[in-house]
Parts: C-alpha cells; sequence; structure tokens
C-alpha cells in the first residue's frame, strides 16, 4: 500500500521504529518556521497504526514534531490536515532510516547565492531565515561567504579548502589580497588561523619566533619588510607589518633545512606549523641504532681531545696564543662530528621514514626524526580524574582583583608545570625522594595501577604544549624537550633491549633517568571543573624544596599575560606590581592595545608574576584553599587564533 492521502494532526503519533531518536529543540523551532513560511514541501511517511484511524509517522517526525509545536502555539488547528504517504509496516525501519542517512544539506556557497538572490529582491534576513527555518547567525554566515573572492569559491567547491578556510577568508573584502594571501602561504601554513591572521594584517611583534628565526626584525627590514618602531623601542624591538612576506622569509629559510636533512636520505621530510602529538599520533617514534666507533677512529678522538685538554689550560692561565681559542672550537666540532657518528639510522629505515621540522619557541629550527605509520594504532587509555574540585557559591568577584579567564589559568599553570619538570629533571635527589614519597602514598591500597611489568607502578603524563602555546611557549618545556630528544637518542627502543640496558647502567645514570622521569609527571595544571588543589599545594612545597625562582623561566608580557585579560584586570595587576600611580596610566589608556603595552613596560623589572604562575607554600597543616575556575568569573574564553588579532591602527595608537 503507497497511497498519498491527508490525515489530521491529532491522529499522528511518532513511530517507535523511527530512526532518528534526538531531536533538539532548536531543530524542531526551525523547522515550524520553515512549515510556517512555506508549508509542507516533503510529504510524511506513515503506517497504520493499532488504533483505529490512527497513523505512525515512519519518516518526518521533525515535520511532524514540528506541525505539533504550530498546534501548540495557536498558528494551525490540532486537526490540521497533513499530506502523507502510507507505507507498510515492514518498511517502516528502512525507510526511516534512508531518509536520515541518505541525504545531502545543500553545499554552502549555493546557499549563498541562492539566499543572495533573495535580499536583492528585498527580503529581509529575518525574513529569510524564518521562511527557510533557519537562525538569522546561519543566514548572515552564508551571506558572509559573498565576501570571498570567486577563485577561493571554486577552490571550496572542487574541495581543496575545508570550509573553515573557507571562512577565514571572509574577514576581508579584497578578493586581490585574499588571492595572494592564499598562494603565497607556504602549503603547510595554511590553517584557517594564519589565513585570518594574514587578513586581519595583525602586527608581530620583535619578539615572535617567526622573527626570530629569520635573524630578527633588523634581518626582516633589511629584506624590505615594513616594520613599526617607537621611540621607546630599542632597534631590534618593534612590530612586523607585512605578516605574508615575513612568512616567504620563514617558508625559504625552512626549505633550506628540508634540503640538508633530505641530503641525509630522507624522503619524506615535513614542515609543520608547530611539533605536537596532533601531527605524530598516528605513527610510531623509533630512534637511532648506537654504532661504535672504529679503533682508528677512537684514536683519532682520543687525541683530539687531549690537544683540546692541553689548549684549555693554556686559555685558561693566559699563556695560549691568538689562535687557540679558535683552534679549540674547532677541536670541539670535530670531536662532536665523530660522536654524531655512534647514532645512527638504518637505510631502509631512512627511505621510508618521516622527519617532522618546526620551529620552537626560541625561533630555532627543531627536527624530530624517525616517523613511521603505525599498523595499528594504540587506543589511548584514560585515567579517572580524582582531583579534589573546591567550590565556593558565596566568593564574588571585587573590582580589586585581577579576572583570569579560564583558558588564561589552565596557560599559566602549565606554565607552571613546565618549569617545575625543567628543574625536576636537574635534581635526582628531589626527584627520587617524590618518586617515594608518590610510591608511599599509593601503598594504602585504596587505588591499583597496572602496568606491563612487574612493579605496580603508574606515570601520568599531561601533556601541556597546546596550553603553554597560548602564552607565547615556554622556555622551560624547550629544555623538557630537548632532553627528551637526547634520552631517546640514547636508550634503546624495544623493552627486552631496555632492560638489559638499564642493568648496565651506572646508579647515577639510572637516578638520572628517574629524575628525567619523575619529572615528567608533573602536573599542577589548573582545568576549568578541577582545581587540581592538592596537586598544586605540593607543587609548591616541590618547588621550595628545588629551590626555583620562577622568574628565571616565565615573564608576564603582553603575549603570555596581558592581552588576555580584561582592562580592569590590567590596571589591578600594575597596581599590584608598581603602585597605583603607574596603574593610572593603564587607566587612562584609550584602548586595550594600548593598555596591554604600558602593562608590559611598567611592570618589567617588578619581579610580578600572575597568581597561577607563582609559587606560594600554604600555612603549617593546612592544604591550600584553591578555587576552582568555576569560582572566577570567567571573562571569556580565548580562541588560540584570535590571541594576536589585534589590529595595527591599535599598536600604533598604543605607541604613540
Amino acid at each position: 500500500m503507497t497511497d498519498t492521502i491527508i490525515i489530521a494532526l491529532d491522529k499522528l503519533d511518532l513511530d517507535p521504529n523511527n530512526a532518528r531518536k534526538t531531536r533538539t529543540n532548536e531543530s524542531i523551532e526551525e523547522m515550524a518556521a520553515s512549515l510556517k513560511g512555506k508549508g509542507l514541501i516533503q510529504n510524511l511517511v506513515v503506517r497504520e497504526g493499532e488504533k483505529k484511524g490512527h497513523y505512525l509517522v515512519t519518516a518526518g517526525g521533525t515535520r511532524w514534531a514540528g506541525f505539533k509545536l504550530l498546534a501548540a502555539n495557536g498558528d494551525i488547528k490540532k486537526n490540521h490536515g497533513i499530506r502523507c504517504i502510507v507505507r507498510t509496516a515492514e518498511e517502516a525501519t528502512e525507510i526511516s532510516l534512508a531518509e536520515n542517512l541518505v541525504r545531502t544539506d545543500m553545499h554552502p556557497v549555493d546557499a549563498l547565492f541562492a539566499f543572495s538572490k533573495l535580499v536583492e529582491e528585498g527580503k529581509s534576513i529575518a525574513d529569510i531565515a524564518a521562511r527557510f527555518g533557519k537562525t538569522e547567525h546561519h543566514v548572515k554566515q552564508r551571506l558572509a561567504l559573498a565576501r570571498v573572492s570567486p577563485a577561493i569559491l571554486q577552490l571550496y567547491r572542487d574541495e581543496e579548502i575545508t570550509f573553515d578556510q573557507l571562512k577565514a577568508f571572509t574577514v576581508s573584502d579584497d578578493h586581490a589580497e585574499q588571492e595572494r594571501v592564499w598562494k603565497e602561504l607556504p602549503s603547510w601554513n595554511r590553517e584557517s588561523y594564519s589565513i585570518r591572521r594574514m587578513l586581519s594584517n595583525a602586527a608581530i611583534s620583535a619578539t615572535d619566533k617567526r622573527v626570530l628565526f629569520v635573524g630578527g626584525l633588523s634581518a626582516y627590514e633589511t629584506a624590505g619588510g615594513p616594520v613599526r618602531r617607537d621611540l621607546f623601542d630599542k632597534p631590534d624591538s618593534g612590530f612586523v607589518l607585512d605578516a605574508v612576506k615575513l612568512e616567504n622569509m620563514v617558508a625559504e629559510k625552512l626549505q633550506a633545512i628540508v634540503e640538508e636533512v633530505k641530503a641525509e636520505g630522507w624522503a619524506n621530510v615535513d614542515i609543520i606549523p608547530e611539533y605536537d602529538h596532533a601531527h605524530t599520533s598516528h605513527m610510531q617514534r623509533y630512534f637511532p641504532q648506537r654504532v661504535p666507533l672504529t679503533v682508528e677512529e677512537l684514536a683519532t678522538r682520543d687525541q683530539m681531545q687531549d690537544e683540546y685538554d692541553v689548549l684549555e689550560e693554556l686559555i685558561e692561565s693566559g699563556e695560549a696564543d691568538d689562535d687557540a681559542e679558535a683552534r679549540a672550537d674547532e677541536l670541539v666540532a670535530m670531536i662532536d662530528a665523530l660522536n654524531d657518528r655512534t647514532s645512527v639510522y638504518a637505510p631502509d629505515f631512512i627511505v621510508t621514514g618521516t622527519v617532522f621540522i618546526s620551529l620552537d619557541y626560541q625561533g630555532k629550527p627543531r627536527i624530530e626524526r624517525g616517523f613511521i605509520p603505525r599498523d595499528d594504532q594504540a587506543s589511548k587509555g584514560g585515567s579517572d580524574n580524582d582531583n579534589e574540585t573546591s567550590h565556593d557559591d558565596d566568593k564574588a568577584v571585587t573590582k580589586a582583583e585581577i579576572v583570569y579567564p579560564a583558558t588564561l589559568i589552565e596557560s599559566l599553570s602549565a606554565q607552571k608545570t613546565a618549569i617545575l619538570r625543567a628543574e625536576l629533571m636537574n635534581n635526582a635527589h628531589v626527584a627520587l625522594a617524590a618518586t617515594v614519597h608518590a610510591l608511599m602514598m599509593k601503598l594504602d591500597g585504596t587505588t591499583r595501577y597496572d602496568a606491563q611489568t612487574c612493579l605496580k607502578l603508574s606515570l601520568d603524563f599531561e601533556a601541556i604544549d597546546k596550553r603553554v602555546e597560548m602564552t607565547g611557549g615556554s622556555i622551560a618545556l624547550d629544555a623538557v624537550n630537548n632532553r627528551a630528544s637526547q634520552i631517546g637518542e640514547t636508550i634503546p627502543g624495544s623493552p627486552d633491549a631496555l632492560w638489559t640496558w638499564c642493568l648496565e647502567q651506572s646508579t647515577e645514570q639510572l637516578l638520572d633517568l628517574l629524575a628525567f622521569a619523575a619529572a615528567q609527571a608533573v602536573n599542577v595544571v589548573v582545568l576549568k571543573h578541577a582545581s587540581n588543589s592538592n596537586a598544586v599545594a605540593h607543587g609548591h612545597r616541590l618547588a621550595d624544596a628545588l629551590k626555583i625562582d620562577v622568574a628565571d623561566w616565565y615573564e608576564p608580557t603582553a603575549e603570555s599575560c596581558f592581552k588576555h585579560l580584561n582592562r580592569n584586570s590590567i590596571q589591578v595587576a600594575v597596581t599590584e606590581a608598581a603602585g597605583e600611580q603607574a596603574a593610572s596610566a593603564v587607566a587612562s589608556a584609550k584602548k586595550k592595545a594600548e593598555a596591554v603595552i604600558i602593562a608590559e613596560r611598567l611592570v618589567k623589572d617588578t619581579n610580578w608574576l600572575p597568581k597561577y604562575v607563582r609559587i606560594e607554600l600554604p600555612n603549617a597543616n593546612n592544604v591550600a584553599d584553591l578555587e576552582s575556575i568555576d569560582d572566577i568569573e570567567d571573562d571569556g574564553d580565548i580562541d588560540p587564533s584570535e590571541t594576536d588579532s589585534f589590529d595595527v591602527d591599535d599598536f600604533e595608537q598604543a605607541a604613540e
């Protein structure tokens, strides 16, 4: 039976066999708006119900719900007639599944032209939204695509760019500039945030890692790039104004490094914006094999080392000639070159492996070798979060307090975590004490940890690279990553070989490795819904044992702190650091960008630190009462793609 009939709304019920079980209120409201404006375009598919005269809606449940909403609002009668196609019960599930799965939404570019035509005919955005059951925001988004060059739109139609990349082009109306940016950006750096940054012409600080990589602001300026400075800036301080030119300089210099790495025999060398888990999660990393030097090479190295030792004594005593230091440097380079030959990759591995090249926080090239695709990607195991979360509904943020956005708290506490790791990995005694302390804490039998070893010991590792990057990167994290690479090149790759290797090492070497491993387990990151209070309190005691001076690792700057705070919080921070008179300069700033630059200058050399990167020892016998981020007024999460999106005009005004 496949008849089309009119059935009263109050005789229709939703079929239990309808495949779609979840419908949002928003989708039902959009459907109701479309039905009210255009009527029913696609008939409902129904089957006979058990109650005589009643039918079950097999396909078209959202349309049915939209009609029910219209009836509830009084827009139609409860017995409003609806066109339905009657099918058999045996077909119910298959029809419902097909309608929900075998369907294609209108292409966004097609929607753009359709909506644009209606606007040209005089229809308002509100009217278009109501007629088609869409939100006004959705219609505005599609119309915004009209700002994009036809050439870029065609790239999207041809599936050569993603929708996120397409949306990024809407920040500019200049079609020629859009096409220039797409053409000149290197293929490895065409993410949406890069496109948006290029088109918004955001000024780039001289301390940016890309600027440092090309040789500083002076090198960029020598190459013909425009810069902006003010009277207070040093010769190599200021801002890059042509981001595309800078990206081209970076790409050219990175390409030279690519050629050097390819000369080693590597066939796959990829440039990536940042080295992180997202790029390597599908790959297994292997480190080079250790190959002993020949007898002749060992003799040569010993001879060069003896000559170097003699030169060092002469240099220290002041008896060396003018060429001694140059010869000493030459000997060091030659010795290092020989030592490097003791770690090599097998030729057959080089031709299949991949090398990733990126820039670290300090603008130095980071070369990570030895990745191959996993045959079977291991599933990532999770661990329960047993951190305590404190809540206090009576807490109120007053005007005299700094409001730290949730994402800034995460990033600052990640900075603190990186600092603790960098310091702990170099202090075997404290690392040993901390590890024994952690093991003893687990002897109460309340928690069980299983690992691939007969020792029931667990080490949890929290990846903090992305959080740290939000506030400009971390010298401490770079130190930890460099140490990880050094260790990776030293220890064997297989568990059996590693066990034999460990038995052969000295106690001192094992303690060094233990310190590094223990350091990786440090985690004092404060998340949005977990204060991590007990861990943070112990982290402060650990910092005290390590005699950490946070200022050696972190400095509050525009990038690392102030641009993420609201205007009032910037003023409070400067008040804490330099007093009320200094803070008045922030209060008089016309724009936030100006306030940010003023704050950076006033706070410099004051030893002030943001709360979530400070080391604060708790009172005796009292665990630190750290509030969770839920209890702090959130000034709005920071989108990583917008963290340096001050307009050039804002910076120029701030500099005057």
